[in-house]
């Protein structure tokens, strides 16, 4: 489960939930599936379904702000055995928050990677701090 930073545009943050081992459809084996939450209501805004056998998407999750700045948030969802080009690279999936469709897909490079296994959140101010405690490194500097 993770935070999604308000995905219907209500003000108010929504719930991410992974069924990792959930089949449905014509692949019936541990697809996985991400199922987005509305908090106020209480209902389901999105169910999304993976697209092939043991894909497993949903075994991590984070939200990340409205990236495409049409008032919803979007969200990543992970799926560790999920590849266009080998199997078990592994692959993070960016969804729109309005509509849940994809906006991106980023694969891991090498069979086993596992890509997607883990995801986190990072805040725009802890970017903002780790950028400004740095110095930038000049000539002659180690």
């Amino acid at each position: 489960m993770a935070t999604a930073r308000d995905v219907d545009g209500d003000g108010i943050p929504d719930l991410l939930a992974g069924a990792l081992n959930q089949g449905t459809g014509i692949q019936l084996i541990d697809r996985g599936a991400v199922v987005v939450f509305s908090i106020v209501a209480g209902s389901p805004l999105h169910v999304i379904g993976g697209g092939a056998a043991y894909q497993h998407l949903g075994i991590s999750l984070a939200g990340l702000g409205d990236i495409n700045k049409d008032g919803y948030g979007e969200f990543a969802a992970g799926s560790y055995f999920d590849s266009a080009l080998l199997a078990g690279a592994g692959a993070i999936q960016i969804f729109d928050g309005y509509n849940a469709s994809l906006m991106a897909q980023i694969d891991g490079s090498n069979l086993g990677d596992h890509l997607g296994a883990a995801l986190a959140a990072a805040s725009a101010t802890t970017t903002a701090t780790a950028s400004s405690s740095s110095s930038p490194a000049g000539p002659g500097s180690m």
